[in-house]
């Protein structure tokens, strides 16, 4: 009938945060805000992860396709969106404008909460990489937040060690509807 086929749409924030999100609650608030701003229907949700909750494990797990809201897509399937590389970047916001730099993830490329490897950092030093569970702005050497980028296609979600952004910085969020 010349429909397409239904897919879920994916966005970044067009503006920034600093980690002091309101927890994953707040993001989520945040993403739903742009999208309903944007005339956008649904659902949506931060793909964020803090020391609790996976990205992975808060999000529906689509068997649809996963676009832009220009119609660009992304993923086949949440499985290949967290395979570590989408099909095109992920850099444009909810009413379809051009966004770029990092967004907080929390989260390794696959959805699940960001780690690290401790033998790179002195005995007994702990690093969370949520902000604190996505509450804290100040800049601190235990607290950082994990980040993707949005203009690169094997990192959209992926942190890196010795890569994180202080918490007082201002990112955005990747917005993806359930």
């Amino acid at each position: 009938d010349g429909t397409a086929p239904p897919a879920k749409i994916v966005f970044a924030t067009s503006q920034g945060f600093t980690g002091n999100l309101g927890g994953l609650g707040g993001a989520d608030a945040i993403c739903q805000a742009e999208a309903n701003a944007a005339g956008l229907s649904g659902t949506f949700k931060a793909f964020l992860s803090d020391n609790n909750t996976s990205a992975a494990d808060r999000l529906y797990h689509s068997p649809l396709p996963y676009i832009l809201v220009n119609g660009t897509p992304i993923a086949a399937d949440w499985a290949d969106l967290v395979d570590g590389t989408i099909d095109n970047p992920l850099n444009i916001d909810a009413a379809g404008h051009p966004v770029s730099g990092y967004v907080w993830t929390g989260s390794d490329r696959d959805g699940t909460k960001a780690t690290y490897f401790p033998g790179d950092y002195p005995d007994g030093f702990q690093l969370d990489l949520t902000c604190d569970d996505w509450t804290m702005e100040t800049s601190s050497s235990h607290y950082l937040g994990a980040r993707g980028k949005v203009d690169e296609l094997s990192s959209w979600n992926d942190w890196w060690q010795g890569d994180g952004s202080p918490c007082s910085s201002r990112l955005g969020l990747y917005c993806i509807e359930q």
